[in-house]
């Protein structure tokens, strides 16, 4: 009989899940495609004043839907998320192993190699690595006190208007003309590359985008957003908030309408004030407009987190959304998946719709993409331990492989 070694770590058992995380996660998937859409169809500056480019009465309403109820909040949801993951992978891992730290460590360094994988050779607008980089950072933070914490979390809030505000008082004349001339260069460029160009055109381009990104600081001005959030969700995790939800309940039902209330009147402020904002002209009300950003982006995030944790809570909600679960059991594939079809559906390398499809109908694809994630996941996880990129990640993270194929007799039930 084979003797397995008692320090060596086991992984986490679908009885183990947190169903409500996995279901956030699958929430999460579903706002992080309907943001990700339109810039997988039109290029940057399209984005930036999509009302010029779409016309139309239906384009300017998905715009404003996904402004309002969508952008910012659901990279903020898997910030948050990942920081309570941190907490409690950080806690089971202890319990397993004797380092920790070390697993978790390189559990984050692959994943970073993943995402700049994942940038360079299918889209540009990954996350991943982004998450990756804080999730090391989040490291040094794991044994400050809340309070510490806390005071980290008010300081990232204010980060949009401090930023905006030194944008206000520094941008000069050249910079606008430096910055206009090469937007315009690059939109020129990526139109082409993605549009028009083969795949090996098209990661080249991937490849500048990526260079200029990270030779240009204030390219990387939303890292202390998602540290912020995830700084958060490391809080929640310490006060086992999700993980011992029905105690809470109270508190997650006042903090979700708090939140409502905050995040709905600076996402309209923002939306309705966004489209008055002139490009390359920093100005008193682009500060206002990031302010509104800056709070309204974590109070709906919190909205929506607190919303799907009481859902779950309650009985006959718990069963509907349940089917959810497998799509949150393997947010790394459906993720990565979302790119590959994405990609092959508006690159020229694939059916070549870039920037001939607008907001509503990139809007309505979103909702015809994630329900087929979902039952996908479903009928993978009746045949399979893992998702497929989990699987691998975890094969790397340990060094050695975890059985993938399940037997009948271990599959989930219908749902």
């Amino acid at each position: 009989m084979e003797r397995k070694d008692a320090s060596a770590p086991v992984p986490v058992q679908p009885g183990e899940r947190i169903a409500a995380l996995d279901i956030l996660r699958a929430f999460a998937l579903l706002g992080i495609l309907v943001m990700n859409m339109d810039a997988f169809a039109s290029t940057w500056w399209v984005t930036v004043m999509p009302e010029a480019r779409w016309p139309a009465w239906y384009d300017h309403a998905a715009i404003f839907i996904k402004e309002t109820f969508f952008d910012g909040k659901f990279n903020s949801l898997f910030s948050l998320l990942f920081g309570i993951g941190f907490t409690i992978q950080l806690d089971r891992l202890a319990a397993r192993s004797p380092r920790p730290l070390s697993i978790y460590l390189r559990r984050t360094v692959i994943l970073l190699v993943i995402g700049l994988l994942h940038a360079f050779f299918l889209w540009t607008g990954d996350v991943l690595h982004a998450y990756a980089i804080l999730g090391i950072f989040l490291v040094f933070a794991r044994r400050a006190p809340n309070r510490l914490v806390i005071a980290l979390m008010v300081l990232g809030l204010v980060w949009p208007t401090v930023r905006s505000t030194w944008t206000l008082y520094h941008y000069t004349d050249s910079d606008e003309k430096a910055d206009r001339s090469q937007v315009e260069m690059l939109q020129r460029e990526t139109l082409h590359a993605y549009g028009q160009g083969s795949y090996a055109e098209a990661t080249a381009m991937r490849f500048r985008e990526m260079k200029e990104v990270y030779s240009d600081p204030r390219s990387l001005s939303y890292y202390p957003l998602f540290f912020t959030t995830m700084l958060l969700g490391m809080y929640v995790g310490r006060k086992r908030i999700i993980q011992d939800a029905e105690r809470h309940r109270v508190l997650i039902r006042r903090v979700m309408w708090g939140s409502f209330a905050a995040g709905i009147v600076f996402a309209l402020l923002m939306a309705s004030l966004r489209p008055l904002l002139e490009p390359f002209k920093p100005s008193p009300l682009g500060v206002l407009v990031s302010t509104a950003y800056g709070y309204q982006r974590p109070a709906l995030m919190l909205f929506y987190a607190c919303a799907i944790v009481l859902l779950c809570l309650h009985e006959r909600w718990g069963r509907i959304l349940a089917p959810l679960r497998f799509a949150g059991r393997m947010p790394l594939t459906n993720y990565l998946m979302q790119s590959v079809l994405c990609t092959l559906i508006f690159y020229g390398y694939g059916l070549g719709f870039y920037e001939k499809v607008g907001p509503a109908l990139c809007l309505v694809l979103a909702l015809v993409i994630f329900p087929v994630q979902v039952l996908a996941s479903i009928w993978w996880f009746r045949r399979f331990r893992f998702g497929p990129a989990e699987w691998l990640w975890r094969t790397l993270t340990y060094g050695s492989a975890p059985k993938m194929r399940i037997v009948p007799a271990e599959a989930p039930g219908a749902v």
